[in-house]
């Protein structure tokens, strides 16, 4: 097989998947054939800009400790911060918050709900930069307001 055909049989294959699909089956192959270097990003990861933040912490597990989080909303709100201001995302999926609240100890009951609970606020803490999908479940993307990292810094003691 030519190097042409193997790209387009990969191809044909991976237009097939969803998103979630294909970034599972990429991550495998390059784990498969140990290709060093190699990077599957999802398109919340595309979005992400350089690291350039002002914030402290250099991990999730210290800067989630510092804002000392109490409701659900607020712990997506602090990790949502820490995927903007330490990671360098634009923006980013709600799966990879409560990822990260899993990890931490606090999964979320309902990620979408405190989402929600965050773009109600006035003023909204949280916008929807993206949905795709027409259905409640597809995938969104979210990024905090100036107002939200607001919030997040007062949490953290940075006044």
């Amino acid at each position: 097989m030519t190097e042409l055909e193997a790209l387009k049989a990969i191809d044909e294959s991976l237009s097939r998947l969803d998103e979630e699909a294909r970034t599972r089956v990429l991550r495998w192959a390059a784990d498969k054939y140990k290709m060093t270097g190699a990077s599957v990003r999802t398109d919340a990861e595309v979005t992400r800009t350089p690291a350039g933040s002002t914030a402290a912490a250099s991990d999730l597990p210290t800067y989630f400790n510092e804002a000392q989080p109490g409701s659900g909303a607020e712990k997506a709100l602090v990790v949502g911060a820490w995927f903007q201001e330490v990671q360098g995302f634009t923006d980013f999926e709600s799966s990879m918050v409560n990822r990260e609240l899993k990890h931490l100890g606090y999964p979320s009951s309902n990620i979408t709900r405190d989402f929600d609970d965050l773009m109600n606020r006035r003023p909204k803490l949280v916008v929807q930069t993206r949905k795709s999908g027409s259905t409640k479940q597809a995938r969104k993307l979210y990024r905090l307001t100036h107002e939200g990292l607001s919030e997040v810094a007062k949490l953290r003691g940075h006044r």
